[in-house]
């Protein structure tokens, strides 16, 4: 029994030591990225942004105006001022352009060999990190099993060596995902006081090549609007992807798209599922042309789509079904 309880001394300490290690790499790391980290004030928001170049900083926002400015802190607690560059709907990446001349952080390609454990740093406090536990990079989207606070939105992803390796967005609620749930089974959900906290959600991130060809777009053209093609699709098996609905005066009528096309690929690329489509439309900037090949009447026909931005009349829509999704559940 003596034996015993020494042994467990022993583990007890090993795990102190190991912890205390763990601790000192996450300080070290943290002061190596600290002279790059921001704090940012939008509207009545406190978000996280990191510098980008020597003149620019890059972050997260929900939405932007037109010359909007931004105020930011560094880690001493100095205040500067930046106007917005350009944005990104798809994304929400803004590049924020100062005046000052700033420090400039090491980058790093994203390491595809998962599983993987990574950190994110911000300047709420004295300083606050997360461990993030990855568990897929798919075309650029790093996808995280852990819940992200406001603060985090726009902070570092930094990997062991202190490089940064993506940015944080932030927890996304899956509206796609809360379509498909039945009303019946809605209604069967958490009670009404919970039910905010029940609804289905991801923890999501960029990796820095996507964030370098997004920037890239931002710099070029301003504000980049999310792709938009006014389709209603689902996967028909064996086949490939059926338009089920074209909305009238969309991207997709005035290409010449009809219903119950089958969409055998788009921008030259093939899908096994509509939601890789469906991202893939909406990351294709505004304006864009795109070459669709869809089968129509068996046979295969090459249509050049000149992709849009969602209008207000076309947004109204889709918030009006969840809405409505959710009308019934709360009030029956």
């Amino acid at each position: 029994m003596k034996k015993i309880f020494i042994f467990l001394i022993i583990i007890n300490s090993l795990n102190s030591q190991i912890l205390k290690k763990i601790e000192e790499e996450i300080q070290e790391i943290y002061k190596k990225i600290n002279p790059s980290l921001f704090e940012l004030k939008f509207k009545n928001l406190w978000i996280t942004g990191f510098t980008l170049d020597k003149e620019r900083i890059i972050t997260i926002l929900p939405y932007v105006e037109e010359d909007e400015s931004i105020i930011f802190f560094d880690k001493d607690g100095n205040k500067y001022r930046g106007e917005i560059e350009g944005w990104d709907e798809f994304t929400r990446i803004a590049v924020i352009k100062t005046t000052r001349e700033l420090k400039i952080p090491e980058f790093a390609e994203f390491d595809k060999n998962l599983p993987k454990i990574a950190l994110a740093f911000s300047l709420k406090g004295k300083g606050s990190f997360l461990i993030l536990p990855i568990y897929e990079e798919n075309n650029g989207k790093i996808l995280i099993e852990t819940k992200i606070s406001p603060s985090f939105s726009g902070a570092p992803i930094v990997n062991h060596e202190g490089k940064i390796i993506g940015i944080l967005r932030g927890a996304k609620i899956d509206f796609e995902l809360i379509e498909k749930i039945e009303k019946e089974k809605l209604k069967e959900k958490l009670p009404l006081f919970y039910y905010q906290f029940s609804l289905p959600h991801i923890s999501i991130g960029y990796t820095y090549d996507y964030i370098k060809k997004r920037v890239n777009l931002i710099k070029e053209r301003g504000k980049v609007y999310e792709g938009f093609l006014g389709i209603l699709v689902d996967f028909k098996e064996g086949e490939g992807i059926k338009i089920n609905k074209v909305l009238r005066d969309s991207p997709a009528e005035k290409a010449g798209l009809k219903e119950d096309d089958i969409i055998v690929s788009y921008n030259e690329k093939k899908y096994w599922n509509v939601k890789d489509f469906i991202n893939d439309v909406k990351s294709t900037p505004s304006n864009s042309e795109v070459k669709m090949e869809i089968k129509r009447d068996g046979k295969i026909k090459s249509i050049i789509v000149k992709v849009g931005k969602k209008e207000k009349k076309f947004k109204l829509k889709r918030e009006k079904r969840i809405r409505d999704l959710l009308k019934i559940w709360i009030i029956e």
